[in-house]
């Protein structure tokens, strides 16, 4: 089965889909994570950050 594309995924959650974010959060949630701690965030904020971040 081919996954949907992050287009596709953006699509579905704009049309009220909030499933759809689920696929996208598994992509991202790590290399965001990451970048928050790059930027020098404190290490008990990564979680939290990551998770505002993909709130509708």
């Amino acid at each position: 089965m081919v996954s949907p594309t992050d287009e596709e995924l953006c699509r579905q959650v704009t049309e009220g889909n909030r499933q759809a974010m689920g696929p996208l959060f598994d992509r991202y949630a790590e290399p965001l994570a990451r970048l928050i701690r790059m930027a020098g965030s404190p290490p008990e904020m990564v979680e939290d950050l990551v998770q505002e971040t993909f709130l509708p």
